[in-house]
């Protein structure tokens, strides 16, 4: 408040030597948050939380002019919102102090009905001029707040991605009108009919291109002063002028919240500025104790919801991570097979990184799926051309042995993956629903926002424009497990693995060169790993360990080869026969490396 003091002290000074009489002014503040997908808790790093956005709401409101603003998608993504369709988040968000929301496209994920359901519940309303049932308003359009002398008209708008961005049948009935048009009109109303002096957009549109954005509004609308803005994820320190109009957003998971200044003169905004205030801002605010207890309240009553059964598996599902970042596995499989049964698109892709846990043999509950699955993902479809599917597929193998979260997992596609091969080289034999990949052909692809938005290294995805947008990969893999009700779990191999170079490129042995300790260790590894074991490498000692089941193998380099040898026989062979080098590339002389094995352990 001394911030805002000052400045007032200089703008009266400058006046007093113009004009005979101080003009009127009035500071309203807003302030604002966008994509909270349900991230209610403080998580002692970026995440602010609710609860102590509550009394910092409530603080502000006390000491001045304050509208407190959501630009949508607030009731879906973590499992803590899924679960319960987001009505879960009704009884916190209702004690922060809003004072009004958009509709985000994710409001929309569990179905309208569901939404509205929510809508009656919240003790603010939810606006959105745009959206229509029918040819009648679904929702109030604006509200119309008085600070002193002004009066702030805010309007929502609902992004019209949504009729394609969740599953049709979530808006059966819904149609949302021209942005360009409904904000124009919307905007007359309220200066002429409401008669506001200020006119706020809170819009859920995004700033990415594409035909509904919220420049484009700033760009074709005049009279909106503020546009708050969700959506694209955007994150605007400063805010960014489109014309006379100011845009702002926070970006997403309550890991800013965004703060506009205005100063209002005879009726005009005669001042504008945009801050967001980090975690850090928030050290010293004390959290809403209602809040923290309607968090706990709702996880104890979420318990028994984890603890359902909800389809049973003959095997171990495998998510482990050294296992899922550096090759397939059977659960892996099962959720690309799973968007590919929601999105009937032709590839799914999905990145190692992004599974988190196993499921053992036996029940598969809902925490199951909370767990594999925590980050509420949704899933988008995108066309995308042959050759950067290859070149998606190139990048996620590119570290192949290493671990490497963007490794991919897929479905509808498979592809060789000749390890012994340079990265960005390594794949070859694709093939879409068995037909060779088509370089110049389109291709639909199913994968996670994330790796949509270009997230992982998946750049080549990131231009392409989004056809289809549907729920999360938890709920997707849980109503696929649902349907199957016992899973199989068998794995067959969509990624073909090799690891020696064909016979006819192996140099005969009067021509080989020595192997250097780097390529012994990709070739070991890859090999290794391939037959099964769990494979480690100790830079500074050289030693590389395979372990499987009861078998531990150690590898410990001299000048001139490898020497493996049984932790409990102490018998040893010698590779230096089993690898050649050929253009720097170290490649595995199988029989020779299986003879090793077999003298090592038979179990091998």
């Amino acid at each position: 408040m001394k911030r805002i003091g000052l400045k007032l002290a200089i703008i009266g000074t400058a006046l007093c030597s113009t004009i005979p009489v101080f003009a009127t002014q009035t500071t309203v503040k807003i302030l604002h948050t966008n994509d909270t997908h349900s991230n209610v808790k403080d998580d002692g790093k970026s995440i602010i939380g609710f609860a102590k956005l509550a009394t910092f709401v409530e603080t502000e409101k006390t000491n001045g002019n304050v509208l407190m603003l959501d630009a949508g998608d607030m009731f879906q993504g973590l499992p803590f919102a899924n679960i319960e369709k987001g009505h879960s988040i009704v009884e916190i968000v209702n004690q922060v102090g809003y004072d009004a929301m958009t509709i985000g496209n994710h409001e929309f994920d569990f179905g309208a009905d569901n939404l509205m359901s929510i809508m009656n519940k919240l003790n603010y309303p939810v606006i959105a001029a745009n959206v229509l049932k029918g040819e009648e308003q679904a929702v109030q359009p604006y509200i119309v707040k008085e600070f002193d002398d002004v009066k702030v008209g805010v309007f929502g708008m609902a992004t019209p991605e949504t009729a394609f961005k969740t599953h049709p049948d979530n808006v059966v009935g819904y149609t949302f009108a021209d942005i360009i048009e409904t904000a124009d009109a919307t905007v007359k109303t309220l200066k002429e009919t409401e008669k506001v002096d200020v006119v706020v957009m809170l819009s859920h549109l995004g700033l990415e291109e594409g035909d509904y954005t919220s420049d484009l509004v700033a760009k074709g609308v005049e009279g909106i002063d503020v546009i708050v803005d969700g959506h694209s994820h955007t994150t605007l320190p400063e805010g960014r002028m489109e014309g006379e109009t100011l845009i702002v957003s926070t970006g997403t998971a309550l890991k800013d919240i965004g703060q506009v200044e205005l100063v209002i003169e005879d009726g005009k905004v005669v001042s504008k500025t945009a801050t967001l205030l980090g975690y850090e801002a928030f050290n010293e605010v004390a959290p809403k104790q209602e809040i923290i207890d309607a968090i706990a309240k709702v996880e104890e009553a979420q318990k028994p919801m984890l603890e359902k059964v909800v389809g049973t598996t003959e095997v171990k599902l495998v998510g482990d991570r050294e296992v899922v970042r550096t090759g397939e596995s059977n659960l892996g499989q099962l959720a690309t097979d799973a968007m590919i049964e929601l999105t009937g698109a032709d590839v799914a892709i999905t990145n190692g990184g992004g599974i988190r846990a196993s499921i053992e043999a036996g029940d598969i509950t809902m925490n199951n799926m909370v767990t594999v699955f925590p980050f509420g993902n949704t899933i988008m479809v995108k066309e995308i051309k042959g050759s950067d599917l290859l070149a998606a597929l190139e990048y996620g193998v590119d570290s192949f042995p290493e671990t490497k979260g963007a490794f991919p997992h897929t479905a509808g596609i498979t592809f060789t993956l000749n390890a012994y091969k340079e990265a960005g080289s390594r794949v070859s034999d694709v093939k879409v629903s068995g037909e060779a990949l088509d370089l110049n052909k389109m291709y639909s692809v199913a994968t996670n926002d994330f790796m949509a938005a270009g997230g992982d290294g998946y750049t080549m995805f990131e231009s392409y424009p989004i056809k289809a947008e549907y729920n999360t990969l938890m709920d997707t893999l849980l109503a696929y497990v649902e349907k199957l009700g016992t899973v199989e779990g068998t794995f067959v191999p969509r990624m073909t693995v090799v690891t020696e170079a064909p016979a006819e490129e192996v140099i005969p042995s009067t021509e080989i060169t020595q192997p250097t300790v780097e390529s012994k260790v990709v070739a070991l590894r890859a090999y290794l790993q391939d037959k099964g074991f769990k494979v480690t490498f100790d830079d500074v000692e050289k030693v590389v360990t395979a372990e499987k089941a009861d078998t531990v193998l150690t590898f410990k380099s001299n000048s001139k080869a490898y020497t493996a040898k049984d932790a409990d026989s102490n018998e040893s062979g010698e590779l230096s026969a089993a690898l050649v080098v050929k253009e720097n590339v170290t490649y595995i002389n199988a029989t020779e490396v299986e003879a090793i094995l077999a003298k090592l352990t038979p179990a091998a």
